[in-house]
């Protein structure tokens, strides 16, 4: 039997070793030819050469659009791209709409994604919705941009609220109850200062030739209207932020003598937070970052950062007149910017109380400093993925998703002090010569839209299908106007 035949068993055992070798040297190759493809390694069909590609993801708004790359069509932004590494042209087209550009520099083994081009229409258009004979002094959008409040000067206490969520976009006539502000014969305005989470409740500075005051404005039930300032009247105030966001908590400050407090409206007695503070950014309900000068320095400041009770040094600042100030949270991480534009600079901090909350605590260290100098703002987009700086037409963006920094200047003429609002997660907005524009984070595809006030800010419905801006009537240019301006064209019939 050939078992038990020795060299037929040597043969045998030969064959499989051969085998077992072949088996590892085909599994050895195939395995590295996966951890090639997996890092973009790939053979040029024309030239033989390797060569490692990356993959490029694009959406547009309205989907789909053409991707023309270098020139030539690639399909449309529901196909995916696998690319060699290089640099590339891409535009997006579609019919009735402005083209998108940008440039791609992609490397090998990456992932681009452009998920956020917006796409104008060629041509705008654009009609009242509300004329008024006076230029409104404000104009404030809910964040979930259902309304839009508008007061006009010389309507004294009363506002309209227009419903942004329909075409019809209705106007109603809504008056802070008698009692509630401060009635004057001179000429007052509003500034809005923030909104409650709720959608419902918008905090208000009244000022009067008087004075000033702060109001709660219950857009649903004007009546529930509420005066800071009467309701917290044994302690003196010049500022007032929402506490998380709530319409029934606060953070009062008083700039005289620099207290900060907190209050309630169950609890009409402040209760003192922090001292001598000149400058102030609350986070939730829990943490502030603020700047003090408890030495009376004629060069420098402290920032601090306090989460409840527990007080810490973040770093020091050049003394200034202002200060910049912001927090936000972006993909579970909080990120913090604290600047002055004594030296132009913003540190920018992630997760500065893993560091402060270590025993023994360790003080944070700024992973990004954006420099823009004399800077004026600071602020995050919608979605807290960018930070932007910026000190008139010149911005520095920090990318929170791709740790990436662009700095650019838009060329647009500004008034002194004007700041630029996000439009979403992705595009900035500024009045400029009489128009609206918009420019993605990075500064390219600025869009020259409608006609806007010299610091009209845009507002958008939740859908993003119109823009509503405070400009000069279409139909009497004398006048002021909420206008709405489409933003997605209807096909042709």
């Amino acid at each position: 039997m050939d078992f038990m035949d020795p060299k037929k068993k040597r043969a045998h055992r030969k064959r499989l070793f051969v085998g077992y070798g072949l088996m590892a040297t085909l599994i050895a190759i195939g395995t590295l030819v996966l951890v090639f493809a997996t890092y973009g390694y790939d053979i040029d069909r024309k030239t033989g050469s390797i060569i490692q590609n990356g993959l490029v993801l694009i959406d547009a708004s309205p989907e789909p659009a053409e991707i023309v790359l270098d020139g030539k069509p690639r399909g449309t932004t529901s196909d995916r791209l696998v690319l060699p590494a290089g640099q590339y042209s891409l535009e997006l087209k579609r019919d009735g709409y402005r083209s998108w550009k940008h440039t791609i520099n992609l490397e090998g083994s990456s992932i681009e994604q452009f998920i956020y081009p917006f796409l104008f229409p060629s041509k705008l258009v654009t009609k009242a919705i509300q004329t008024f004979d006076n230029t409104p002094s404000m104009a404030s959008a809910s964040p979930d941009r259902h309304w839009l409040v508008v007061h006009s000067s010389g309507l004294a206490n009363s506002f309209s609220l227009i419903d942004l969520s329909n075409n019809k976009n209705l106007s109603t006539p809504i008056s802070l109850p008698t009692g509630i502000a401060t009635e004057t014969e001179g000429a007052d305005t509003y500034e809005a200062i923030e909104w409650a989470s709720d959608n419902t409740n918008l905090l208000l500075k009244h000022t009067f030739p008087q004075g000033s005051e702060f109001i709660v404005l219950n857009r649903d039930q004007p009546a529930a209207s509420i005066n800071l300032n009467k309701l917290f009247a044994s302690q003196p105030f010049t500022t007032v932020n929402l506490r998380d966001k709530k319409f029934d908590q606060y953070y009062l400050h008083n700039t005289l003598d620099g207290n900060l407090f907190t209050a309630d409206v169950r609890n009409t007695t402040p209760l003192l937070n922090v001292r001598q503070v000149i400058s102030y950014k609350p986070y939730q309900d829990d943490v502030i970052v603020y700047v003090t000068n408890p030495s009376n320095s004629k060069s420098s400041v402290d920032v601090h950062v306090r989460q409840n009770t527990r007080d810490s040094l973040l770093r020091t600042l050049p003394l200034a007149s202002l200060y910049l100030l912001d927090i936000a949270q972006f993909d579970g991480r909080l990120y913090l910017a604290a600047g002055s534009p004594a030296d132009g600079k913003t540190y920018v901090y992630k997760d500065p109380f893993s560091d402060l909350n270590r025993s023994p605590a360790r003080t944070p260290q700024p992973f990004r400093v954006l420099i823009v100098p004399g800077a004026q703002h600071v602020s995050f987009s919608n979605n807290a993925r960018f930070i932007a700086v910026q000190n008139g037409s010149m911005f520095a963006v920090y990318d929170a998703e791709t740790s990436r920094q662009s700095r650019f200047d838009t060329k647009l003429p500004l008034s002194p002090g004007q700041k630029a609002n996000w439009m979403d997660g992705h595009r900035l907005t500024l009045s400029s010569g009489g128009n609206i524009n918009a420019f993605d984070f990075d500064g390219t595809n600025t869009q020259t839209l409608n006609a806007g006030h010299a610091t009209s800010t845009a507002f958008f419905d939740k859908d993003y299908n119109a823009m509503f801006v405070l400009a000069p009537d279409p139909a009497n240019p004398s006048k002021t106007a909420v206008t709405r301006t489409e933003l997605k064209v209807t096909p042709t019939p």
